[in-house]
């Protein structure tokens, strides 16, 4: 990722769903699928991991129910 805008909003991204991951379950869910579809569309970067691994958790909550 070349753009400076995108890796500052990935890192804005990471920060929020940190921090909605207790109250605010379906903002999470969201800053995940952004960061996925971030990395798919401008390259990654390391705050990519952070989006995979949390969707890898919520696939993992999903087939388990």
């Amino acid at each position: 990722m070349m753009d400076e805008r995108f890796k500052l909003v990935m890192s804005i991204l990471v920060y929020m769903s940190q921090a909605s991951f207790v109250e605010h379950k379906r903002q999470w869910v969201f800053a995940i699928f952004r960061m996925i579809e971030l990395t798919a569309e401008h390259s990654l970067v390391p705050e990519s991991g952070h989006g995979f691994a949390g969707y890898a958790l919520l696939l993992d909550y999903v087939s388990s129910l």
